[in-house]
């Protein structure tokens, strides 16, 4: 017999058991539909994180169990971390992408910013191998949306080459590597190639996925130096204080892969040291092989890997290497066919003319020009100066027990110098019509790398967080100029600036005021 009480109960208790059932198939529902519009490259790029995250929210809202379970998460994910730093063994990937990925993904995607410049072939050429199994581009010179292509005597775009075989990009093909695979999964899913609105956001949706990426492989890697507090910090610095978030998250430049590639080496290096693994040996391989085709500058991040590598397993060095030409062999013989050669279009770059060695311009600009500075456009590149002073490695916390972090810190250093003298010595060394250091963000992520100890040593003294707070806070508003701004019309309102790169030295009018001065002073960004 069922009483009044019972009867009553039974509603609630069936409300209980049905309600998260709808709360989650809402949230899956609404989850997918941001999926397809994303890749469909249709509305902006913030409504669909709005429209993922719209019903999780209001749950968090309305439900204490919910907040009570994503709470018990996130907790649970950061012990894990704690646990992974004292103990490097088996990788929390969980963890990391919802610290180290997710975080910043949804900052990146959370404005409708987006850059055009050499980057613009890469989504011609990701729709073209979809759509029609080649990267000849000649198809999109006849509609109206790409008449801007056609502007020199040739009827072409800087960006693009005509060769015997027809219309190619002028820039390296590696960034294809994540644009095909997204083209692919947006034409499956109706995208218009078509439409010129529909390329650049799915670029830029690609940028994203790269550089959250980036940043999630940095974080794992900065766990094996410091506490989790401190790797998330020197994380949040690199993704929102440097051109990380200005540049390579806008659109699919082609250093992103650089700093990729070059990340993925470095964790399956020291995911060797508890148990070497065919795994992470053939990651090391591919990470060589593939960084390549990314951009010819690439070598001076490849090759020094290499030597360290081969200091610390001359045996495994000779099969990584084999792994990383048989990775390379399929971009040289696509370089080869569209080309004639198989280092790509730009390896014209390399010619003598266009090397400057002894002119002291280039290399103080690349460090500290108010227009292109890796100083100034990363303050908080000067705790790198840190990294060998003794007292800031503590000896509870010191990761010298691990084998390779002196020296992967000392090579670090060096690649990012060897960079630094290499982009000053070219020509072109300010990188045409950017914002900040674009040309210098190879080698960004090995130089956070030897800021991460210092930061976990700053951080313990209240004036050396206010010291990393700053610098962060700093970074970040240099970089969200451009970002929220339009910083980067700096470059247009001054005309051509590769005809007039004197102007990058005026403090006066660097261009992350610009859009200050453009207010006080009311200067057009279309005006000389």
């Amino acid at each position: 017999m069922v009483d009044a009480n019972d009867r009553a109960r039974a509603p609630e208790s069936i409300f209980i058991k049905v309600v998260p059932w709808v709360w989650a198939l809402a949230s899956w529902l609404c989850g997918g539909i941001a999926l397809v519009f994303c890749f469909r490259g249709q509305g902006h790029h913030y409504w669909w994180i709005l429209t993922a995250g719209a019903v999780p929210v209001l749950r968090l809202l309305v439900s204490t169990e919910y907040r009570k379970l994503v709470r018990e998460v996130f907790v649970s994910c950061w012990q894990s971390l704690a646990e992974f730093h004292a103990n490097p063994a088996s990788v929390p990937w969980r963890a990391v992408i919802l610290y180290g990925c997710l975080p910043f993904a949804i900052l990146f995607l959370a404005n409708t910013k987006k850059q055009v410049g050499d980057n613009v072939p890469v989504f011609l050429a990701a729709g073209s191998i979809v759509r029609d199994g080649n990267v000849e581009l000649s198809e999109y010179l006849g509609l109206p949306q790409w008449s801007s292509l056609g502007n020199d005597e040739k009827g072409l775009n800087y960006s693009l080459v005509r060769t015997p075989g027809g219309v190619y990009s002028n820039y390296p093909s590696g960034p294809l590597q994540i644009a095909a695979p997204v083209a692919l999964v947006s034409r499956c899913v109706g995208a218009n190639f078509d439409i010129i609105t529909v390329h650049d956001r799915l670029q830029k949706f690609s940028a994203v996925l790269l550089a959250s990426a980036c940043l999630g492989l940095f974080f794992l890697l900065a766990l094996h130096l410091v506490p989790p507090t401190h790797a998330w910090i020197a994380t949040l610095m690199l993704g929102v204080a440097s051109a990380m978030f200005s540049t390579l998250a806008m659109g699919i430049w082609q250093h992103g892969g650089v700093v990729f590639w070059s990340l993925v080496f470095l964790v399956a290096e020291f995911r060797q040291a508890p148990r070497s693994s065919w795994a992470w040996t053939l990651a090391q391989g591919l990470a060589l092989g593939w960084m390549v085709p990314w951009r010819p500058t690439s070598v001076l991040v490849a090759l020094p890997l290499a030597i360290w590598l081969a200091c610390r397993s001359p045996k495994r060095v000779l099969l990584v290497g084999a792994l990383a030409a048989a990775a390379y062999l399929p971009w040289g013989c696509f370089y080869y066919s569209c080309y004639g050669n198989v280092l790509g279009p730009s390896h014209t770059q390399a010619h003598v003319d266009n090397w400057m060695w002894d002119s002291p311009d280039g290399y103080l600009g690349v460090l500290f020009s108010p227009g292109r500075g890796m100083f100034v456009f990363q303050p908080w590149l000067i705790l790198a100066l840190l990294w060998t002073w003794p007292a800031v490695w503590p000896t509870s916390e010191s990761p010298r027990g691990q084998p390779g972090w002196g020296g992967l810190l000392a090579l670090s250093g060096a690649i990012v110098l060897l960079n630094v003298v290499t982009v000053g010595a070219w020509r072109c060394w300010w990188g045409g019509w950017c914002y900040g250091s674009r040309l210098t963000s190879d080698t960004l992520a090995l130089a956070a790398l030897l800021c991460v100890q210092p930061v976990a040593y700053l951080w313990r003294f209240p004036i050396g967080r206010a010291i990393v707070v700053g610098l962060i806070a700093l970074g970040f508003l240099i970089h969200a100029s451009s970002v929220y701004f339009g910083a980067d019309n700096w470059n247009g309102a001054h005309g051509d600036i590769d005809a007039n790169w004197a102007l990058l030295w005026r403090w006066d009018d660097p261009p992350f005021l610009y859009p200050i001065l453009k207010h006080f002073h009311g200067r057009d960004p279309s005006t000389p």
